[in-house]
């Protein structure tokens, strides 16, 4: 599972790609070709997302939003957690390894939205303050 942002997510093993909207969401099926799903596992290979730590605190610039939280599990066993928190104490480190994660997550998202299921929906009507 991958969430991209506070609305989208897409779940890669019942390929339910799902958007939220004020009082409701919708769910499209988006089944992904031998080639994507082989681009995605690369992915997540290279860079080495089963070593990451469950948690990585960054600093607010890898996103818009200071409090954004990004979960992306792999096969379903284990969930990474990247946490931006804008007044956290610079760590080259964390930055290093949330970069990681967002790779996958952008990665993923070059594939699933260009997807003309994805495309056709109606934006999210969802916003943050």
């Amino acid at each position: 599972m991958i969430q991209f942002n506070h609305t989208d997510s897409y779940n890669s093993k019942t390929n339910i790609f799902e958007r939220s909207y004020w009082g409701r969401k919708t769910d499209v099926k988006v089944i992904l070709s031998k080639d994507e799903i082989r681009r995605m596992n690369l992915c997540f290979k290279e860079n080495r997302f089963l070593d990451l730590s469950d948690s990585i605190i960054a600093k607010s610039f890898f996103n818009k939003s200071p409090l954004y939280k990004s979960r992306v599990s792999y096969n379903n066993s284990c969930i990474k957690k990247v946490v931006n928190i804008s007044f956290d104490l610079e760590s080259k480190e964390n930055n290093r390894k949330a970069k990681r994660v967002f790779e996958i997550i952008n990665n993923a998202s070059d594939i699933i939205y260009q997807k003309k299921q994805i495309r056709d929906l109606e934006p999210s009507n969802v916003y943050l303050e």
